[in-house]
């Protein structure tokens, strides 16, 4: 990894801006630093073939994958550029600057995608959340209509035979009471 710190610091990427290890946008400008274009591509095809869990996330992200690859692409062939000792200092400049560009665009459009993999997934929580509060609703509902029908078939029919007795036994007494 020393290597991969000194080639990060050495294309003028600053390591705060590449995130947390082991992210698609830490891994690419690594392999892109370390000049193995080849790997950093891959990452980026594997990327978008492993997000098969949110096929909406996998839309989404496609078109910024490929321009990715096209980055990757075309900072390799700005760094490889065959005759490049043999330019002006002023043409060394330019390609040098249209590397960085290159680079940060990179990086950005990395970003980009890292955003969009973050609202997905929040997006899906949000809809986890609104099933469960769903389910949990819906049950709280079925209990309560259980407890109104039983209370009015069960208890309603109990409360009914003991008002009954206490009217009987009431109408009694008073009878018991005048004599009659």
């Amino acid at each position: 990894m020393g290597s991969a710190k000194r080639n990060i610091d050495r294309v003028g990427v600053d390591r705060n801006d590449l995130g947390r290890a082991d992210t698609l946008r830490f891994n690419v400008i690594t392999y892109v630093s370390d000049e193995n274009y080849e790997k950093a591509i891959g990452e980026l095809k594997h990327f978008v073939e492993e997000e098969v869990q949110f096929p909406k996330f996998k839309e989404k992200i496609t078109r910024y994958i490929e321009h990715s690859i096209g980055l990757v692409s075309a900072i390799r062939a700005k760094r490889k550029f065959p005759g490049i000792q043999n330019l002006t200092m002023a043409k060394q400049q330019e390609l040098s600057e249209i590397y960085l560009h290159h680079l940060n665009e990179l990086q950005n459009t990395l970003v980009q995608i890292e955003k969009m993999q973050t609202e997905i997934k929040l997006e899906d929580i949000r809809s986890t959340v609104w099933v469960v509060k769903a389910f949990v609703n819906a049950v709280f509902v079925i209990a309560v209509v259980a407890f109104i029908l039983e209370a009015s078939r069960g208890l309603a029919a109990t409360a009914w035979i003991v008002t009954d007795y206490i009217f009987l036994s009431m109408t009694d007494w008073i009878f018991n009471l005048i004599g009659l």
